[in-house]
């Protein structure tokens, strides 16, 4: 059977509608073995790797929608989606290509891909990770490997040289080794094996564990991929000492032959000795072994949660539930927005380029942050200045009670520091300040934050390094994450923008009942209580609204008004029935969620214009929102961002160079962890430490105008209504006629505010509220805080750099690994920052 790519018989294909690349269906196999393997006369541990890697890629062909009929039908049914692009699956091989079972595994994949060029169903390919420059780690070899080194090297698609010392055995002698030298050889396999974890999906490691462990060795490297949380298949090397005669000499040496080869599969959560002694007994790839590897392919490549069969074949599949269905109905809808509808969000022409366009509710929001912005000072200082008369009042009962000069002292302190905080609210807002060490550091750090202290330069400085094809991927995500931010917070201030409106037109109604405004028409219109007399006053005529003639008021006065009544009520029911409408809408297209996923994808793609330059394709991940239910969704932008790093060659993500002399032909990938540290210092510290602060003190400066508004309509409450009450005790003196009509008026117009200013604090403190203003402006202060110490961190180690550069008999060598782990810490907490969003923040808008 020829195997022909999947290609849409009607209408352009799913790659042509596409609006970014779609990831190809890639699984990475890091691998880890002893350099000395025993004698293998029946070759078992050949056949046991070959079986291996063929489950694997027949499982890829199973999975993969290249292909209209796969040849190899899956046991478990995962079905897949238009998500993955049309090309083949490919199966890729990541090892250190040093003797023994490295080269064994290497050399199993290169025939492999010739086996396959006929019946390309699942493609081959490999690399390497070697802790040395590349002709060091050669020379190192054993002189009878060489030959077989350069031959495996030239298949590879890149060989990831890491910054060991030139020299991994300078006396030539094991033995005559300095401590220093060991060391030095220590950190480079160490930072190998720490490589070929972080470009790897799966593990496959070949041991004989009755061998001492060495540093970065196989047994070392298993333990560290459960740290890492990767899953291992652990071949065991069962062996047995016999006595062999030498060719030169009639003297015997003692060699070790293979009796068994033990394959076992080692799942995350489980340990090295545990899961061994589970089928200790057991020899080869049983089914147990083949189906676990089956599952955990399924769930690295195709996710976890999805598990629809096809859609166009519009078959159910077995076992799922109903509540399962929903879930996966929800993440194939991202996906299906991601990649297809061009529509969202919506797009215009802007100088000859397409640009984002924004909705109502986004433009919306952006006026009110704006307004609040300029008027928000304003309003603090003045409800700071009624404040003062509390506060001296204060004092005074400070002044009058005991122990007044002690307690004057406090309060005069703790009303300095209440003055600074208004201060600078009223200059933008408060901002974290660096710690002593770092404010008073001569580092290279704070020389970078002095240089490129304005933003157009370090974005200058930061698109020297962009990886274009992050940049895509990335730029959607975050279009979409602003595009339904936008959405639901300029909707929660349209709400209770609407609400407020709904309460004026009911009081407006009810003045318009009140006829020509009297305070007594107004309160009998509104049903509160008979029409009071005004003392003085001649007795209404009928033609006004007499005792006798009160049909007749009520047929002739109200008649003019009904028209501009039924308007007012259309009015408000368009207000009620819009609040309902933007309720509805945002809740069941779940603006918030999509707004925090979207962000979530972006944060993640953010890290990757960092770690590749440090050879890391994979980075961490979030762990602590899982506690959500929200959190399940993110499981969909997991899948595709590894999707997405998995299927990109490396030269796509950094600078390769062809090796020349020795190895020619081999494309050699060099880190710089100098560079990534400075990267990492500027994109992931600096620039995030001024968003933070930013953004602490615009929520900040938001949420103190929005309770300063509140505090100052409270107060117009009050002195309405005692002003309302003044009036009417005025009333009671019998002034002139003139008079108490003009005051009626004015106490018809105080309660009509007097009603409408409660329903304003309320949707002032309902938008402070569910904007989630405070919240927002401590996890920004927070997030800066914890930042400048990540960038800390980070100093040092360009510190330790610079001063070892300067001094090399010192250098200890593989800082590759030292700034992947201050990176990977950082990344971690801005990752984690944003996946907390599931957790902390409001998930449905709420109706006032």
């Amino acid at each position: 059977m020829s195997a022909e790519p999947n290609q849409s018989k009607t209408g352009p294909s799913t790659a042509e509608r596409a609006l970014l690349k779609r990831p190809d269906l890639v699984l990475r196999v890091g691998f880890v073995g002893n350099c000395k393997l025993p004698e293998d006369p029946d070759e078992k541990i050949h056949a046991s790797l070959s079986e291996i890697f063929r489950i694997m890629a027949h499982r890829l062909a199973a999975i993969s929608p290249s292909l209209e009929e796969p040849p190899f039908p899956p046991n478990l049914p995962i079905a897949m989606f238009e998500f993955f692009s049309e090309k083949f699956p490919r199966l890729h091989l990541v090892s250190g290509l040093a003797e023994g079972a490295d080269a064994l595994a290497a050399d199993l994949f290169l025939d492999l891909k010739e086996k396959s060029k006929g019946e390309p169903v699942t493609q081959h390919s490999q690399s390497a990770v070697i802790g040395f420059p590349y002709a060091a780690y050669r020379d190192s070899r054993p002189p009878a490997h060489q030959r077989e080194f350069d031959r495996l090297a030239q298949d590879c698609t890149h060989v990831l040289e890491l910054d060991g010392p030139a020299r991994p055995y300078p006396n030539a002698d094991k033995k005559k080794d300095h401590q220093l030298d060991k060391d030095r050889r220590a950190r480079a396999y160490r930072a190998q094996t720490e490589l070929i974890l972080r470009n790897s999906d799966i593990l496959v490691a070949v041991a004989d564990r009755s061998k001492d462990a060495l540093a970065g060795g196989t047994l070392e490297a298993v333990r560290s991929a459960q740290g890492f949380r990767l899953p291992v298949v652990f071949v065991e090397l069962i062996t047995a000492s016999k006595d062999s005669e030498t060719k030169d000499t009639s003297a015997t040496q003692t060699v070790l032959v293979l009796k068994a080869v033990k394959p076992t599969f080692i799942q995350p959560d489980e340990t090295l000795e545990g899961a061994l002694s589970a089928d200790y007994h057991v020899e080869g790839v049983t089914e147990s072994i083949k189906k676990k590897i089956e599952e955990w392919i399924g769930i690295l490549v195709a996710g976890p949660a999805i598990s629809l069969l096809r859609k166009h074949e519009g078959v159910e599949e077995p076992g799922v539930s109903s509540n399962s269905k929903v879930h996966l109905k929800k993440q194939l809808d991202y996906l299906n927005e991601y990649f297809y509808r061009r529509e969202v969000p919506e797009v215009m022409m802007k100088k000859g380029k397409e640009d984002r366009r924004p909705s109502w509710q986004e433009r919306f929001w952006k006026y009110f942050g704006e307004r609040i912005e300029k008027i928000g000072p304003s309003l603090i200082g003045a409800a700071e200045s009624v404040k003062e008369w509390g506060w001296a009042w204060k004092r005074l009962t400070i002044e009058l009670g005991p122990d007044a000069k002690n307690r004057l002292a406090e309060f005069d302190a703790l009303r300095r520091k209440e003055r600074d905080r208004i201060a600078r609210l009223s200059h933008g807002g408060s901002e974290p300040t660096p710690s002593p060490e770092r404010a008073n550091s001569g580092n290279s750090h704070e020389s970078n934050r002095r240089i490129l202290s304005n933003e157009d330069d370090r974005k200058k400085r930061l698109k020297e390094f962009e990886i274009p094809g992050v940049k895509k991927w990335r730029d959607r995500a975050t279009a979409l994450s602003y595009h339904y931010a936008g959405l639901y917070r300029g909707t929660i201030v349209a709400i209770y923008l609407l609400s407020v409106i709904a309460v004026a037109l009911a009081g407006v109604s009810l003045l318009v009942l009140g006829g020509q405004g009297g305070l007594g028409d107004f309160r009998a219109a509104a049903g509160l209580h008979p029409s009071p007399t005004v003392a003085g006053a001649p007795p209404p005529s009928p033609e006004m609204g007499g005792s006798h003639g009160e049909s007749h008021h009520s047929g002739h006065q109200n008649g003019p008004h009904l028209p501009a009544l039924l308007v007012l009520a259309f009015l408000k029911i368009g207000c009620v029935l819009g609040i309902l409408w933007l309720t509805t809408l945002g809740n069941s297209r779940r603006w918030n969620d999509r707004a925090i996923n979207y962000r979530y994808l972006a944060e993640r793609l953010r890290v990757m214009h960092i770690f590749p330059r440090l050879g890391s394709f994979q980075p961490p991940a979030a762990g602590v929102s899982q506690s959500a239910s929200r959190a399940m969704d993110q499981g969909i932008f997991d899948w595709l961002f590894d999707a997405i790093v998995r299927s990109a060659p490396v030269k796509c993500w950094m600078v390769a160079r062809p090796k020349s002399g020795s190895g020619s032909g081999v494309t050699i990938v060099k880190p710089t962890p100098e560079i990534a540290a400075e990267l990492a210092t500027l994109f992931l510290v600096d620039a995030q430490i001024d968003y933070h602060k930013g953004n602490h003190a615009k929520m900040h400066l938001m949420h103190e105008a929005l309770e300063a508004a509140g505090k100052l309509f409270n107060i117009a409450v009050v002195a309405i209504v005692a002003l309302d009450i003044g009036l009417i005790a005025f009333k009671l003196t019998h002034p002139p006629d003139a008079v108490a009509g003009a005051l009626q008026t004015i106490s018809a117009w105080l309660i009509f505010l007097a009603g409408l200013l409660p329903a304003v604090v309320a949707a002032i403190h309902g938008v402070r509220y569910q904007s989630e203003c405070q919240r927002l402006s401590d996890r920004s202060l927070m997030m800066a805080r914890l930042l400048d110490t990540h960038g800390d961190r980070l100093d040092n180690l360009r510190h330790l750099i610079d001063q070892h550069l300067t001094n090399p008999a010192d250098d200890p060598g593989s800082w590759t690994a030292e700034v992947l782990h201050a990176t990977e810490a950082c990344a971690r907490d801005l990752i984690e920052e944003a996946a907390e969003w599931t957790v902390l923040y409001s998930k449905e808008i709420n109706e006032p």
